[in-house]
Order: C-alpha cells, then sequence, then structure tokens
C-alpha cells in the first residue's frame, strides 16, 4: 500500500496528548490517498477485491496492478458480466499466481532497505500508537 497526506506535530498543549496522558509532542499523519500496490495472496482477500472490482466499487487499473493480472481481463470484470464462479475461478488462479514465482514473501529490494534506514530515527521517536 503506498499512502499519501500529511504529517502534523500535536504539542503538549494540545487536548489530544493531554487524553492520552502523554506530554511529549507526538505526530500524527492523516492520509488523503491510499492505492493498492500489491494484493495478499489469500483467496478470501482476492475474491473481496475482485467482487469490488465487479460491483463498480474498486479501481480498474490499480486492481489489475495489485493482482498482476491483464487490465482487460479486469476490464471485463468491471463490466459485471462475470458470474460468481468465473470469479471463484479467477480467485483461485491468482492465489497460486502470488503465491508461485511472483511472490514476494521475504523478498526485501534495496530500494526498501533503503527508506527503512531513512526513516528509521522517525519509527523510533514516534511509534506507531492505536487510536
Amino acid at each position: 500500500v503506498t499512502m499519501q497526506g500529511f504529517m502534523m506535530m500535536s504539542s503538549s498543549s494540545d487536548t489530544s496528548s493531554e487524553s492520552n496522558g502523554d506530554d511529549s509532542s507526538a505526530a500524527t499523519f492523516w492520509v488523503t490517498k491510499c492505492r493498492l500496490l500489491r494484493s495478499s495472496w489469500r483467496p478470501g482477500d482476492i475474491r473481496q477485491l475482485l467482487d469490488l472490482v465487479h460491483d463498480g466499487k474498486f479501481d480498474v487499473e490499480e486492481a489489475a496492478g495489485a493482482l498482476e493480472i491483464p487490465y482487460s481481463q479486469v476490464e471485463d470484470l468491471a463490466e459485471g458480466t462475470t458470474s460468481a464462479a468465473e470469479r471463484q475461478w479467477l480467485t483461485a488462479e491468482v492465489t497460486q499466481s502470488l503465491q508461485g514465482e511472483n511472490s514476494r514473501v521475504g523478498k526485501i529490494s534495496d530500494a526498501m532497505m533503503q527508506s527503512l534506514a531513512t526513516f528509521g530515527s522517525a519509527r523510533d521517536e514516534y511509534p506507531i500508537q492505536d487510536v
């Protein structure tokens, strides 16, 4: 997933930091745009995504890229003419594809490592907190 947004720093005088008892400043990342780059290989997740495309609730280009299937195949789904059985078969095919040679499980590129190193201090200084 790639996210775009903006980072906002809140000081200890903000009501949000007073309510959780934290006196230090905290960073909040407001997401304004989110894009799915890669789907999970899990059949339930893939089927959900295919159903969303079929119902016209998910971008065709984004789905094709995330599922690593041809754009034309996803366009056919978006037309709403595919049956539930066809979507189930496609789910099985995509699941196998994402687990096979196309799998990125455990693969970290040089760019990913550079990004992790670049933002390491921010991770340490501003750990993720449930809100």
